[in-house]
């Protein structure tokens, strides 16, 4: 998973800093919507679901591929 958000943070840049003010920081979504510049922060949760979604899938795409060979 470290590799993966060390990758992260150069592709995905934006997400990789929400998940990481929130997972790591303790951030709240009003602090992170505000800090990152979302309307609200349901605005700011909405796109930490898509991140969170999009790094799980990541994810699994390796562990996935160690399985198999």
């Amino acid at each position: 998973m470290e590799k993966i958000l060390s990758e992260w943070k150069e592709a995905y840049n934006k997400c990789y800093k929400l998940l990481n003010l929130f997972w790591y920081r303790n951030r709240s979504m009003d602090q992170i919507a505000e800090g990152m510049g979302f309307a609200n922060a349901d605005s700011a949760k909405n796109q930490k679901a898509r991140c969170q979604k999009e790094f799980k899938s990541q994810v699994y795409k390796r562990l996935k591929g160690r399985n198999d060979n």
